[in-house]
């Protein structure tokens, strides 16, 4: 456990020295904890607690994307503002690796004297010797880490072995039973009210089926919401302050605002299931007229609204990698339907169109991939951007990943 006295996620030094706090329990074994609002004085603790703003600054996703900035392999946490003695407090418990120690992969320095609170390339550790974090700098420390990673690797390895006599009728048995999930989230919505225009589905979920794999409906709620990704005020999936729809084995939601169109349900078993329509076939839904005289849906597809829902998409897996216990690989499966006869809208300030109109010959496009826990954090915006030339190639554009991550960047998607 470590203090560390009030502050705001909004100010860069403490969050980094927070950062650097976490790195160190993130490498001792069964992790530990963060607290904020506690200082430690030659008398004992002091409970000062954290005011309300800097408590309402900590918020998990923004924590989460500072955190990737800063750890390698990402550090996987949860974090809680409690109360006790009418006071904040911001707790943060930090999980040990899951394969390999957490290295800081870039430097931060403040003040005048630029003192250094991180240094890219350093390994920190709790120390035997004294009770805060520091780099390791003793045979004892590193010995100690050195034993942690290898008897995690022998526990992957036994693991590997046991699954070495998997057929590829479990694989099937697996697919299946998640496929079965899915097609009841599609009878309730699709035929009723999304499946009526272009739409988006979209599944994610671990490699192997465990039907209780999180205990309760109210843990699979939470999952939801720590692992949620919201660009602009496009939340995905969607949440807001309605109490989820509760299934026997599964909690949802289902809502249309506007021009967005959306229905979503996540099942114990860790699988996500998303409906969403096209953003740009709903325009007479909006409050505001569409915004060409001649609208009618089925005729464009938005770049820009295409690449921030396969980013989202991949960024929700990334995190649902990280929040999900019990599986190291997550699947990504994205479809999009109704694309025949659609053009390609290039919607973009700043970008010209095109020199002819760039139209989809097929009705329907399927994409699918699968990463292990330790690659989808580094991997998910480089698969979200693979996953945009393949939709763009239907359209007989032949785009390439760096040109969409440009995209993504002039969208101020997230890294």
């Amino acid at each position: 456990m470590e203090f560390k006295s009030a502050g705001s996620l909004s100010d860069k030094r403490f969050a980094c020295i927070v950062i650097r706090a976490m790195l160190g329990m993130a490498n001792r074994r069964d992790g530990g904890l963060v607290i904020v609002g506690v200082t430690e004085a030659t008398t004992g603790l002091e409970l000062e607690g954290v005011d309300v703003p800097d408590a309402t600054s900590w918020e998990y996703g923004r924590l989460a994307d500072l955190v990737a900035q800063y750890a390698e392999p990402p550090i996987e946490f949860d974090l809680r503002v409690v109360e006790a003695n009418d006071r904040k407090f911001v707790v943060i418990a930090v999980s040990e690796f899951s394969q390999t120690p957490v290295l800081c992969r870039r430097d931060y320095s403040s003040g005048a004297d630029k003192t250094k609170i991180l240094r890219e390339g350093a390994l920190y550790v709790r120390p035997r010797r004294k009770p805060e974090t520091a780099e390791v700098a003793t045979y004892a420390d590193m010995r100690d880490l050195i034993d942690l990673a290898t008897e995690k690797s022998l526990r992957r390895l036994k693991s590997t072995l046991e699954r070495v006599g998997s057929s590829p009728l479990d694989d099937e048995r697996d697919r299946a039973a998640f496929d079965a999930q899915l097609g009841t989230v599609a009878t309730q919505t699709i035929e009723q009210v999304i499946g009526s225009r272009g739409f988006w589905r979209v599944a994610v979920a671990p490699e192997r089926f465990d039907v209780s794999r999180i205990p309760a409906l109210a843990q699979a709620g939470d999952i939801v919401e720590r692992s949620s990704v919201e660009v602009g005020s496009l939340p995905f999936p969607w949440r807001d302050r309605s109490p989820l729809l509760r299934g026997t084995d599964s909690v949802g939601l289902e809502r249309q605002a506007g021009e967005y169109v959306q229905s979503w349900r996540f099942f114990q078993s860790g699988q996500l299931v998303l409906f969403e329509g096209f953003i740009e076939d709903w325009e007479d839904f909006s409050p505001l007229p569409p915004r060409k005289a001649d609208w009618k849906p089925g005729r464009v597809l938005s770049i820009a609204n295409a690449v921030v829902t396969l980013y989202q998409a991949f960024q929700f897996a990334a995190r649902l990698s990280a929040n999900l216990s019990g599986t190291d690989s997550i699947r990504v499966s994205i479809s999009a339907f109704g694309l025949r006869n659609r053009v390609l809208e290039f919607d973009m300030p700043n970008r010209t169109g095109f020199s002819y109109p760039r139209q989809a010959d097929v009705p329907l496009w399927e994409y699918s991939t699968s990463l292990t826990r330790a690659d989808w954090r580094s991997g998910a915006v480089a698969n979200a951007a693979t996953a945009a030339v393949h939709l763009f190639e239907r359209f007989h554009w032949d785009a390439n990943t760096e040109f969409i991550r440009q995209l993504m960047r002039d969208l101020h998607l997230p890294e």
